[in-house]
């Protein structure tokens, strides 16, 4: 009798610790990403004249504005200095920062958002100024943004639309050169076009690389990054 009681209990016992310790799996909870911060200052393919020039006059000061992001706790600000390709980082725990730049180059900038409860992260629109330079008459064209083929992708045939956007102040471009080969260092001109676009019967089933120079009515020159992409058969 005594065993078959103590057999019971410990039934008992066993179901109770099962019921109580398991479905922890459903209170898992999920990391918060920060929201996209929305850009406002400085203007997109806008000059930027609101800089306060520095006593050497090579330097402004800039202010960088965006609206706060929801469940951000800080921002870093990538800027690139689209002459020389030059990146920095600069944290900032509010949505504004200033920065002594250098004037009369063109650049572009975007907001991380940032939470000290998650490592998830969220990268804002990617934004183009140019720093106003006192005298300045005429502007260098911001580089092509390439569109088509996108980096790494494979083209349906072999028969391939180069296509890309471009922007300039002076709205004064001339002209594009088309850069394109099977190896990312030794580029050849292809074909200089007055469009965004240029169709080329290529090799099937290989590997290409392209890039494209943007050209002002004054001579300026402002050069895309390299885009990979593969022909179909």
């Amino acid at each position: 009798m005594k065993s078959k009681l103590l057999k019971c209990v410990f039934f008992i016992c066993i179901s109770f610790a099962i019921s109580c310790g398991g479905g922890g799996g459903s209170d898992k909870i999920e990391p918060v990403q920060p929201a996209k911060a929305i850009l406002i200052s400085p203007a997109k393919d806008e000059p930027c004249n609101q800089g306060s020039v520095l006593d050497n006059s090579t330097l402004s000061t800039v202010t960088f504005n965006w609206k706060a992001s929801e469940d951000t706790d800080s921002y870093t600000l990538i800027l690139k200095n689209l002459e020389d390709n030059t990146t920095t980082q600069n944290n900032s725990t509010s949505n504004s920062l200033e920065l002594n730049i250098k004037r009369g180059i063109n650049y572009s900038w975007f907001v991380i958002s940032k939470s000290s409860e998650s490592t998830l992260t969220n990268d804002s629109e990617t934004w183009n100024f140019y720093n106003a330079a006192e005298g300045t008459v005429n502007h260098i064209p911001y580089p092509a943004t390439l569109v088509n083929p996108t980096m790494n992708a494979t083209s349906a045939s072999k028969n391939v639309t180069l296509q890309w956007t471009t922007s300039d102040l002076d709205s004064d471009i001339s002209g594009y050169d088309v850069y394109i080969g099977t190896a990312e260092n030794n580029l050849t001109k292809q074909n200089t076009v007055n469009t965004n676009q240029l169709s080329l019967s290529l090799e099937a089933d290989t590997f290409y690389y392209w890039r494209v120079y943007t050209k002002d009515a004054v001579g300026n020159i402002s050069i895309s990054s390299v885009f990979e992409f593969k022909t179909g058969v």
